[in-house]
């Protein structure tokens, strides 16, 4: 199906990766960059506030590039 007239450059837009804009609108309650379960490294991102179900958010783990997802509320 092809796409209407201009309509190819705001995908690419949308699709653009900013993981700073992901960080600003992700709720302030989520840690920014928790420790990843499978490497234990530092440097992970958020990916998505709300990942497989409501409860958790989805993180990618730069240093052994795996995702996993982290419960938001914890106590």
């Amino acid at each position: 199906m092809p796409l209407r007239h201009g309509t190819e450059k705001k995908v690419a837009q949308e699709s653009s990766f900013d993981p700073e804009a992901r960080i600003s609108e992700a709720p302030s309650l989520l840690p920014v960059s928790p420790a990843c379960p499978f490497c234990s490294g530092g440097e992970t991102e958020i990916m998505n506030a709300f990942g497989g179900n409501a409860s958790v958010s989805s993180y990618w783990c730069r240093d052994c590039r795996s995702p996993f997802e982290v419960m938001k509320w914890t106590r």
